[in-house]
């Protein structure tokens, strides 16, 4: 039994190990990024992705240029389940899938739909992100690329 439980918490941590990390700081790179989005016009955007635990808090900042900011913070689970959001009617879920981070988000009476697949780059200093998001006003994707800091 001691063998199996050792045998257990060794594949556990090959797997875990297995995952890049996606903590750190990371700022857009908006010649190599595509948006769908006609009425985006951020001239920034920063992400701190900080571990914890068994997932990641994010912090995200959007400049516009104009205004101090938009601080939008997250929390990736990594356990595949849907977690309510405080304060919201949304439910958030996020999960690895090979060496892709998956997270989706939605609304409460399905109005809004949000998936977003995450991965580094071999060498750790690029994150690919492809997000879809979808609402009453139709489907948008967007690929976003963003450098560590």
């Amino acid at each position: 039994m001691k063998r199996f439980v050792l045998l257990l918490v060794a594949i556990f941590s090959i797997s875990a190990a297995g995952h890049p990390d996606l903590a750190g700081k990371w700022q857009l790179n908006m010649a190599k990024s595509k948006f769908s989005q006609k009425n985006f016009n951020a001239d920034s955007m920063k992400l701190e992705v900080i571990a914890d635990g068994e997932g990641y808090r994010s912090k995200l900042t959007t400049s516009d240029g104009q205004s101090g900011g938009t601080v939008t913070e997250g929390h990736w689970f990594l356990d595949g389940q849907y977690h309510p959001v405080p304060g919201t009617r949304w439910s958030e879920m996020s999960k690895w899938e090979g060496n892709v981070l998956v997270a989706e988000k939605k609304s409460a009476e399905d109005s809004y739909d949000e998936r977003m697949r995450l991965s580094v780059s071999p060498d750790g200093k690029q994150v690919t992100e492809e997000l879809t998001v979808k609402n009453t006003n139709g489907t948008n994707s967007s690929k976003l690329v963003w450098d560590r800091m």
